[in-house]
């Protein structure tokens, strides 16, 4: 069994390790992992002109991708809000539902900057709309 003495150690080595984790490098850098976030610029800017002429004609064969990238970017707000100190929420310029303003946003940003990322353009979004700090 540990000791609260023991337990407070444990706590405190892990969260100065997660701490670390979430934290930029020197240079600003970090790392956006795969999956959706490391989704091209020109396919995420595709996929939502698919799936906006598809919502007019009554089509959702792009339900399925728009709900994933729409899931990263409550996921990262969740979890920008959590680790940001004095952050209650991150995207709070956008509404009630920010998912749509989001991902138009991030649309346009990654029109002009087509060599970049999805995950790359929910970042920018986050420092568009959050007060320097």
């Amino acid at each position: 069994m540990m000791t609260p003495s023991g337990f407070a150690a444990l706590c405190a080595a892990c969260l100065a390790v997660s701490t670390a984790a979430m934290a930029y490098d020197k240079t600003g850098a970090f790392k956006i992992g795969a999956g959706v976030g490391a989704t091209p610029c020109g396919e995420f800017a595709a996929t939502m002109k698919e799936a906006r002429a598809g919502v007019a004609k009554g089509d959702s064969k792009t339900a399925s991708k728009v709900s994933a990238l729409a899931a990263y970017v409550l996921g990262f707000q969740t979890g920008f809000n959590a680790s940001t100190p004095h952050a209650h929420d991150v995207f709070l310029n956008l509404g009630n539902d920010p998912v749509p303003k989001a991902l138009a946003w991030i649309q346009t940003w990654c029109e002009a900057n087509p060599e970049s990322t999805f995950g790359a353009g929910v970042v920018a979004l986050a420092f568009a709309t959050t007060p320097a700090r």
